[in-house]
Parts: structure tokens; sequence; C-alpha cells
């Protein structure tokens, strides 16, 4: 799978005079990790979740299991008008 941080990482790697640096949010290549294994196994998870229960509550999953977020914060960011707390972000 080619991710746009697989790509970016690829072009600084082999093209150093048109990325002068390259920042990626996740990991785009997990078996590069030492902790790969416990990574692939979130990853299985989510996925088993989202088959079986839908995109939210995968994407609860995926907030809790790799930013460490709690399900409430996670369920404030799919309904963030009903959660005071960040109901500024989004007007």
């Amino acid at each position: 799978m080619h991710t746009s941080a697989t790509v970016a990482l690829d072009l600084a790697a082999h093209h150093p005079h048109v990325a002068e640096a390259v920042v990626v949010r996740e990991p785009p290549v997990l078996a590069v990790l030492p902790d790969a294994a416990a990574y692939r196994a979130i990853y299985d998870d989510i996925e088993k979740v989202l088959h079986e229960w839908g995109w939210r509550p995968a994407f609860t999953l995926f907030q809790a299991g790799l930013d460490g977020a709690s399900p409430d914060t996670a369920t404030a960011l799919l309904d963030p008008p009903r959660h005071s707390s960040l109901a500024s972000c989004w007007t």
C-alpha cells in the first residue's frame, strides 16, 4: 500500500533537494517499528470492528488504540455540537 506518507518519505529519501523536511502523522510502514506486531494487532482489531460494527465504533477504537484518546473524546469528535468542550472548534 502506498500512503501519502510513504510517497513523501520516498521522495525525501531519493530527491532531498525537493523535500527539505517531511512530517508524517502515522507510521506508513509498520514493519520498521520495533513494536510492529502490537500495531498490526491494533489495525487488525480496527478492521474487524469496522466490518462487524461499522465505521463509528472503528473510529473510536482507532482514536483510543493509536492516539490514546478516551472513548468520550472519540465520541465528541464524531458529534462535536453535542459536546460543549469541542463545539467552538466547529463554529
